[in-house]
């Protein structure tokens, strides 16, 4: 019987160990890891209620005291931390130290989050053990709006709901509101936004591309310089409808109509297009004019002095020095270029906390005429060339590529290369944005460009009063992976893996035996 006693304990010990480990392995309380360890509990009652003498006499000792109050005040400090961590939990605050902010979401998707007005539910299906990277996005969203609901199911302990929305693989994700539903394979925080846009929209926005005189086009091949293809894609993205509007055969904008795109035109408008631009303006629409240097149309140009901008009749180089090693040591590059760049913006909405550079190829400059202070739009400068820049007059020069700054006849910088204009509070008309190059937002220049994609889709959103898409997009996370040779792969595992914990180990053993002695 003694002999039983001894190995009570152990057993009790034994048994709750087991049912809590199986609670852990499987992440909920099933019936074998209830049942060990209620055993272990009814063991060490029956234990108690059998030793009870032994029991008292233990509980009684000087030591048991001092235990027993150890426990408290550890009990105590941890209930302080537990109430810590709970208003920590419920008023956090959250710092992402990695270099390229992979654990924080755009400032574009904040804002859309802010701004929701209903509430939107997310149900995304993934199993158990992939989902970690999925929650973690979604709470980042959930915790910029109590509007932001979200689920993750694994499909296959809820095939019913599965079935129901009708998930064909692991890792989709659905939005519900207002009885729509948007549904994602492959889920990015970009795809998730621009799902957000299209679900809480209340209005679909239509945008017109004028063609018929050489403009640029968003329905040709991807693959075409001038294509506005890769822009246009991303307008589509945020529930815009895009169209081509051949005006010179309607004479009228369409009714329906919420912005016009001028991108580049070669060829002069016709007298009554122009009006019908004009009317359109008036009565509140909005207009993004392009305008490439060398396209000489006297009836745009009125058009546009008449909203308080001069076309220059230049093209914007940069002049840019480098120092260079050669044989003679140290020696000085300059090179000049008919990219400018641009890194300054005005005060204004769209370029509200814009800090990346954006990309003009064969840009015009454009004057802002002081008269206009009388007129019935209030003008920003925008967008600005560098210092080093100018606007050289003498075409013919610079076709020969024998161009140099002349301050007599060339405009110094920086230069002004686009303007924005809003209609004066108590007056009636519309918004525009005059730009002196279309090609900016070409294909090249949105998919390499570090800034022009965010600028024109800045641009689009302001003119259709869309003002809380204007921001930095979500962007796919950088992959800062360590690329390692076999040579340098074995090097990292014999130094941390094998040596270092050896020479911690004979280190420990060295210093026990000196003390020993």
């Amino acid at each position: 019987m003694t002999t039983v006693y001894k190995y009570l304990p152990i057993t009790a010990v034994a048994s709750l160990l087991t049912g809590l480990f199986l609670f852990l392995v499987n992440n909920i309380w099933t019936t074998p890891s209830k049942v060990f360890l209620a055993s272990g509990a009814l063991i060490l009652i029956i234990l108690a209620l059998i030793k009870r003498d032994s029991v008292f006499r233990f509980f009684r000792k000087r030591s048991t005291k001092y235990g027993f109050n150890a426990i408290v005040l550890s009990l105590i400090v941890l209930g302080i931390l537990a109430l810590a961590n709970y208003t920590l939990n419920r008023h956090s605050w959250r710092f992402d130290t990695t270099a390229s902010g992979q654990y924080s979401i755009a400032a574009q998707t904040v804002k859309i989050l802010e701004a929701l007005e209903e509430e939107v539910k997310v149900t995304a299906f993934q199993t158990q053990i992939e989902s970690g990277r999925l929650d973690d996005l979604l709470k980042e969203y959930s915790y910029y709006s109590d509007n932001f609901r979200y689920e993750v199911v694994d499909p296959d302990k809820n095939p019913d709901l599965a079935k129901s929305l009708g998930v064909k693989k692991y890792g989709e994700l659905f939005l519900q509101s207002r009885g729509r539903t948007e549904r994602i394979e492959d889920v990015t925080e970009e795809k998730i936004t621009n799902a957000l846009i299209k679900i809480s929209s209340r209005k679909e926005r239509n945008i017109y591309f004028l063609s018929g005189h050489g403009e640029n086009s968003f329905e040709i091949s991807a693959g075409e310089r001038e294509s506005y293809s890769l822009a246009a894609a991303e307008l589509r993205k945020v529930n815009y409808r895009l169209s081509q509007l051949e005006l010179f055969q309607t004479d009228s904008v369409p009714e329906d109509a919420s912005l016009v795109v001028l991108a580049g035109p070669s060829k002069n408008l016709l007298q009554r297009e122009i009006n019908a631009l004009n009317v359109f303006l008036s009565n509140g629409g909005s207009l993004l004019l392009l305008v490439e240097p060398r396209v000489n149309d006297p009836g745009l140009e009125e058009f546009i002095l008449g909203l308080g901008v001069k076309l220059q009749n230049d093209i914007i180089l940069e002049q840019s020095a480098s120092f260079i090693i050669s044989g003679g040591g140290l020696k000085r590059d300059t090179r000049i270029s008919i990219e400018p760049t641009a890194a300054a913006y005005g005060v204004h909405r769209i370029t509200e906390d814009f800090r990346l550079a954006s990309v003009y190829p064969t840009v015009r400059s454009l004057l802002v005429r002081t008269e206009n202070d009388s007129g019935d739009y209030d003008i920003t400068e925008l967008i600005f060339s560098s210092k080093s820049s100018w606007g050289e007059t003498d075409l013919a020069l610079l076709d020969k590529s024998q161009t140099s700054f002349d301050k007599n006849r060339d405009h110094p910088g920086p230069l002004v290369i686009g303007v924005v204009g809003k209609i004066k509070e108590g007056k009636r008309g519309g918004r525009f944005i005059i730009v002196g190059d279309s090609e900016f937002a070409s294909n090249p220049y949105i998919e390499r460009a570090p800034g022009n994609k965010d600028l024109f889709l800045n641009m689009v959103s302001w003119l259709l009063e869309d003002e809380s898409l204007i921001s930095i997009r979500p962007r796919d996370p950088e992959d800062r992976r360590v690329n390692m040779t076999l040579k340098e792969s074995q090097i990292v595992f014999w130094l941390l893996i094998v040596t270092l914990p050896i020479a911690i180990l004979g280190f420990g053993i060295t210093i026990y035996f000196r003390r020993r002695r």
